[in-house]
């Protein structure tokens, strides 16, 4: 007897109802894409440092084909990136159909810990301070960085 995996009417694997890519993917994509370009990287050069082929750099490109967290990982290695840099930018429309929420409608979401607003890194004093920081000339970020670490350490 084969085994049949139920599948959401809604969605399969990720794809939306029409078996087009998802939006999220698509997002992804193109987040990718502008940072080969910034690099001046060819979709052959990147896929030679990343292993694969050409193709598999324009399915990612296009969310033909979605980007698994490790293979994330090795993209941000190679394009010098945090994770977040591909959810960067990401509107709603864009998220409200990922697979979690196509299946559940929105529902059933894990409420957060903490707010943006909230959050340190999110904060207006935040944001000027590293853009002050790196308005300093290498060598002097490095002593002011230093500088701050003494300072916490000592209070």
């Amino acid at each position: 007897m084969a085994y049949v995996r139920s599948r959401s009417p809604k969605m399969c694997r990720g794809r939306m109802s029409d078996g087009s890519a998802n939006p999220v993917d698509m997002h992804i994509g193109r987040q990718l894409r502008q940072r080969r370009l910034v690099l001046n990287l060819s979709q052959e050069k990147l896929a030679e440092k990343l292993g694969l082929t050409f193709q598999q750099i324009q399915k990612y490109e296009h969310g033909v084909n979605r980007l698994s967290g490790s293979r994330i990982w090795d993209m941000c290695q190679v394009l010098g990136v945090e994770p977040n840099y591909f959810f960067m930018g990401m509107n709603n429309e864009i998220s409200d159909n990922s697979p979690r929420m196509l299946r559940y409608n929105g529902k059933g979401e894990i409420e957060p810990t903490f707010f943006l607003d909230e959050d340190p890194l999110f904060r207006a004093e935040t944001l000027e301070l590293v853009t002050a920081y790196y308005r300093l000339r290498p060598q002097l970020r490095e002593l002011f960085a230093e500088t701050i670490k003494q300072v916490v350490r000592t209070v």
